[in-house]
């Protein structure tokens, strides 16, 4: 089309014949050009702007869609492990509440209280000794809000009692250990004869 003073004066004029290649960069040097601006004179010239404003190919939307692809299953297999060890620390957390509950209800309601695990169906309740009423269960099995491999309390008959004065019995020793597991993640609760307890990773 010519020189860059052609240019800038057909620009202002919204008059722009596309011939060389140079007139085709040029294009990209005057933004705000609309279609109906530009007259191509050159078959060439219209290659090279057709070639450069090309979509994208289906082979290249399908590497991508591939990309995104592995990209979220990996991002949802790190969280989904990172969830089951959550879901360990927030079991052991769980019993260390529901423990001091335990002691509470049996101090307040001058009654034993019995806490019993059954480790096979990855369960546990809480229940009064004198009434048999069972005050809470909680499951950790699949039907469960907290999916856990393995529940573990390690005293004589997975069995331990608070008295009325608050005082725990059957530990089989001065401290009483509860686990929970799942993912390869372990948490412990250690407490004692008053119901004191602390949770620590294995």
């Amino acid at each position: 089309m010519g020189s860059s003073a052609h240019w800038a004066e057909a620009w202002a004029k919204r008059n722009v014949i596309v011939e060389t290649d140079e007139d085709v960069w040029n294009l990209y040097r005057y933004p705000n050009l609309k279609d109906s601006d530009v007259v191509f004179r050159s078959k060439r010239a219209t290659g090279v702007i057709l070639r450069g404003a090309r979509g994208f190919t289906l082979i290249e939307l399908a590497i991508v869609l591939v990309l995104v692809g592995v990209t979220i299953g990996v991002t949802g297999a790190g969280m989904s492990t990172y969830n089951q060890k959550v879901a360990a620390q927030h079991a052991a957390q769980l019993f260390v509440r529901d423990l001091s509950l335990a002691r509470a209800y049996a101090v307040r309601g001058r009654e034993p209280v019995v806490i019993r695990f059954s480790e096979s169906s990855r369960w546990y309740s809480i229940s009064s000794m004198t009434t048999g009423r069972e005050l809470l269960r909680r499951r950790f099995n699949v039907e469960a809000d907290i999916g856990l491999e393995a529940i573990d309390l390690e005293t004589p008959g997975d069995t331990v009692f608070f008295n009325s004065r608050g005082i725990l019995s059957g530990l089989g020793g001065q401290l009483g250990t509860a686990t929970f597991s799942t993912a390869g993640s372990t948490y412990a609760v250690s407490f004692n004869i008053m119901g004191a307890s602390k949770v620590e990773q294995l």
